[in-house]
């Protein structure tokens, strides 16, 4: 089998496949891993060998609009792989959507022998050696309004932190209100918008300097509410693999808080976790957002396997039973946090999680539980946790 550092290129006539391996020779120091004609081949390619680099030729592609779906799925699946973009006319609109789809650049053909060897050289640069050395992320999605998911975003990621005695980064993604920011009382100039809107590359040291300190092993990627933009544009998947990639690089574990969001951001993310969680109240309502909200996530291609739904505020009266929950839902994999107003509310009115002002409660045991869940989930995809 051939070495992991090697490149491929997908689609192209003979003269741009000709022109990308003459640059590449040029001291890049990949192996020529072969032409790919389409992103499916491309994707059994991958299957059996590892590349650092793929090159994709959207000129030869019959239906770009399905190419760039398709490839939104591959960055997010191979997320140490850098792909580039090339392209006849290098337009707003093809570069918008090639970045939203995960590629790292879009590459002119007309100045590919003067242009593509420092483009690869830096791209491979800042790459990570093995995608299980990297960190993992964890969403939390909501059903609902009120659900209870900044709660449980903040506190998987606390237990986090304290199980495995590594930095996590909890990501607020809630441009509405700012939950996380609010939960913990962290303030700052700058967040994920702005880590979004850098016009150069993100990377892991761009993602820790701009993320908050909670304590030394929790910090806080702010919302833009949270610092003091009240109006922020709508949250869009434009670079948020890019993002996601850049946090994983930075830290063991990334937990997203992510309501109100669209499909599109949602399945971005889902695609990109090692585990989604869909928390919901126990409500014929929650219930209903739940399962259309698990449709689109099937739909967007995210493995049942890695979504989980999560009731929280169970209570023994007045609520829908697990049993019809499941079958609601048509899953058995529901799992369900105990309703615990009183520590709940302290833990937000004290702007500290449950380990610190009710470590002894029957709701932080339970979410303790659910990370030492996650860490096993690690464990069984990489077998690192």
């Amino acid at each position: 089998m051939a070495s992991e550092a090697e490149f491929i290129i997908v689609g192209g006539d003979a003269a741009t496949q000709s022109a990308v391996t003459s640059a590449m020779s040029e001291d890049v120091g990949l192996a020529y891993g072969g032409a790919c004609p389409d992103i499916s081949a491309m994707a059994n390619h991958l299957e059996q060998q590892s590349a650092l680099v793929v090159f994709v030729d959207v000129d030869s592609a019959p239906d770009p609009d399905r190419l760039f779906r398709q490839l939104e799925l591959a960055t997010a699946q191979h997320p140490t792989t850098r792909f580039i973009v090339l392209a006849r006319e290098l337009s707003g609109g093809l570069v918008m959507r090639s970045m939203q789809a995960g590629a790292r650049h879009v590459q002119a053909k007309d100045a590919i022998a003067d242009e593509l060897a420092g483009v690869v050289q830096r791209l491979v640069a800042t790459a990570t050696a093995k995608s299980s050395e990297a960190g993992f992320a964890v969403t939390v999605l909501s059903a609902s309004g009120g659900c209870g998911a900044t709660t449980i975003a903040v506190n998987l990621a606390n237990e986090l932190q304290i199980l495995m005695s590594r930095q996590v980064l909890i990501m607020d993604l809630d441009y509405a209100y700012g939950a996380v920011g609010t939960y913990l009382d962290a303030t700052g100039q700058f967040g994920i918008a702005d880590v979004r809107e850098q016009a150069e590359e993100i990377d892991a040291q761009m993602v820790r300097s701009t993320a908050v300190r909670f304590s030394e092993q929790l910090h806080v990627m702010l919302s833009p509410v949270s610092t003091g933009n009240l109006d922020p544009p709508p949250l869009t998947s434009y670079r948020l693999d890019s993002v996601l990639l850049a946090c994983k690089q930075g830290y063991r574990a990334t937990v997203i808080d992510a309501p109100r969001i669209s499909m599109e951001v949602a399945a971005t993310l889902a695609r990109a976790s090692v585990l989604t969680l869909v928390v919901m109240q126990p409500s014929v309502k929650d219930t209903r957002m739940a399962k259309a909200l698990l449709h689109g996530l099937r739909q967007a291609g995210v493995p049942s396997e890695r979504v989980q739904s999560l009731v929280n505020r169970c209570r023994s009266r007045r609520m829908v039973p697990l049993g019809d929950i499941r079958e609601a839902l048509g899953v058995q994999n529901v799992e369900s946090v105990t309703n615990d107003y009183a520590s709940v509310i302290k833990s937000i009115n004290y702007g500290a999680p449950l380990s610190e002002s009710a470590p002894r409660s029957t709701v932080r045991k339970e979410l303790a539980a659910l990370a030492s869940q996650v860490q096993a989930r690690l464990v069984k995809h990489n077998g690192s946790a």
